[in-house]
């Protein structure tokens, strides 16, 4: 489980409250899931794959941030297979935002904490941004669970983010969520502005995962 520790104490994240409380169906597809990498790859191969999107996900993470906080554009060959054409279709979505805020540790005294991705002005909006990277396109109906994800860390910008010389008072007023799923194929952005759905949904999940007991060391 991992935790992260804050002023109110070690609080669980929001990525372990969110897999420990999935619903059955969604805890069935990935079993089924698995079990089919398992048998096209084999067990030890299916886990290297599993790791190797992981560090996908992470390289280009770091590209992001590297390139915000220090201007240092990536190296042109990437470690992580797809990752450069992921970058060539990232490069204009970055262009066209004015990023204030990237990879800011944030918690809640709901109980909970995370590192945000990114928070930007967007469609002239303060908006929280969460990268998606991935295999191929996605639908929008398959995203719900990225935008709880999402929801949570925004409500938790809005408590425990205080205003710094780059990200001044009213960007402590999240109105927009963006999850923005790169993949070899294309970049695609989906945004939602109606935030309190899906902070109703989160906080359904957090008393969820209350209830089950866990104890937080």
């Amino acid at each position: 489980m991992k935790t992260h520790e804050t002023p109110i104490g070690k609080l669980a994240s929001v990525t372990t409250i969110l897999r420990a409380t999935e619903d059955e169906k969604a805890k069935d597809r990935l079993r089924k899931w698995q079990h089919k990498q398992d048998k096209i790859y084999g067990v030890e191969q299916a886990n290297n794959n599993s790791d190797d999107r992981l560090n996908r996900g992470k390289e280009i993470h770091a590209a992001i941030e590297n390139l915000h906080k220090f201007n240092v554009e990536p190296a042109e060959n990437w470690v992580h297979e797809g990752n450069a054409q992921r970058w060539k279709h990232l490069q204009p979505f970055l262009k066209s935002i004015k990023i204030m805020e990237c990879e800011r540790f944030i918690w809640h005294n709901s109980g909970y904490a995370g590192t945000a991705d990114l928070v930007a002005i967007m469609d002239d909006q303060p908006t929280l941004l969460d990268w998606k990277t991935s295999d191929r396109i996605k639908k929008r109906q398959w995203i719900d669970e990225a935008f709880i994800q999402t929801a949570a860390y925004a409500k938790a910008w809005n408590f425990s983010a205080l205003p710094t010389q780059d990200s001044p008072a009213y960007l402590n007023d999240i109105t927009q969520l963006a999850v923005i799923v790169i993949s070899p194929e294309k970049l695609q952005i989906f945004t939602e502005n109606n935030i309190k759905k899906y902070e109703k949904l989160w906080d359904e999940r957090l008393l969820k995962f209350q209830k089950l007991g866990i104890i937080i060391e």
